[in-house]
């Protein structure tokens, strides 16, 4: 079955922690990481970034949904 390919790119541009919010339309989202500067980057409603952290997120939604 096909369907929509997102991908979400998101980079701290400081050397402080940020904390974000993911846009309402990935709730409920599994997204795999792609590439990041660090290896244990966590997908969740809030991305917690680490210093100057860049990490890419693929989800894939399902035809009709």
């Amino acid at each position: 079955m096909f369907g929509t390919i997102h991908l979400l790119v998101v980079y701290s541009f400081t050397e402080k922690e940020l904390v974000w919010r993911l846009p309402e339309e990935t709730a409920g989202q599994t997204a795999q990481r792609l590439i990041g500067n660090y290896e244990d980057s966590v997908w969740g409603p809030e991305l917690t970034l680490r210093p100057y952290e860049a990490v890419v997120w693929e989800w894939t939604d399902k035809q009709g949904e």
